[in-house]
């Protein structure tokens, strides 16, 4: 049963990122669709982000090496979400570019 939830939310988690991601940046879909779905895949990152900078500040008086460690991971995913949003970001703007030409 364990296995069978894990994998439902892993399954409803990287649906809802490929999702947003896809149509997120597709410029054939409505404005009023785009930025709330990036708006939602910036805010479930973030939320990660969050949670792991929070734990890792709570459990820092309790142990230091717990602690540091949930930090380094909070400041890697940072680092990592960063890279991925400014890679789509170059990915769209060379799609954009290659369809209009030059501005």
């Amino acid at each position: 049963m364990d296995i069978l939830g894990e994998f439902l939310i892993e399954l409803v988690f990287e649906g809802a990122e490929a999702l947003c991601s896809h149509y997120g940046w597709n410029p054939k879909v409505s404005r009023w669709v785009r930025y709330p779905l990036l708006g939602i895949l910036a805010l479930f990152y973030l939320s990660v982000i969050g949670v792991c900078f929070a734990a890792g500040v709570l459990v820092l008086p309790a142990s230091r090496l717990l602690g540091v460690m949930l930090l380094i991971l909070g400041v890697v995913f940072l680092f990592l979400t960063v890279r991925k949003g400014r890679k789509m970001y170059r990915t769209y703007m060379e799609k954009k570019e290659s369809e209009y030409g030059d501005f």
